[in-house]
């Protein structure tokens, strides 16, 4: 099997890094409002996402024409909330289908892309100038 190169790890989490920073930038100066449409950001299949400055920054990941904002709906609601997150489904029956909208702090995602190109560039910096301590000099 061959072995990836680690470097491209780090600079595909260091683009996920800048994107989500971006994201969170654009977000505290237009502070978008989630029910327009023009600041969705279609990601796969159907699945949107919008990123908020609400709370310290918010994304939005969701799956219906807009993420679920605490109204009243019919139908069985299942909710998982805890350390940040939040995820909604509903299960509309009548052949409406499930929805859902999972809400998590954007620090997640820029804490998480920033501590791999970190902690790989520190790795290659003690690798490169490591000074090996344990070595004594040579006596003449």
């Amino acid at each position: 099997m061959r072995k990836i190169n680690p470097l491209i790890y780090v600079c595909a989490s260091f683009t996920c890094f800048l994107l989500f920073f971006i994201l969170y930038a654009i977000a505290i100066i237009y502070n978008p409002e989630p029910l327009f449409k023009s600041f969705f950001i279609p990601i796969w299949f159907g699945v949107k996402m919008i990123v908020l400055s609400d709370h310290g920054g918010v994304v939005l990941l969701f799956n219906h024409g807009v993420p679920y904002a605490g109204s009243i709906i019919t139908g069985k609601m299942h909710v998982w909330s805890g350390l940040g997150v939040r995820c909604t489904v509903i299960d509309c029956g009548g052949g409406l289908g499930r929805w859902w909208t999972l809400v998590f702090s954007v620090w997640y995602p820029l804490f998480l892309f920033f501590v791999f190109p970190f902690g790989y560039t520190v790795k290659i910096l003690f690798v490169k100038f490591k000074v090996n301590s344990t070595r004594q000099p040579k006596n003449p």
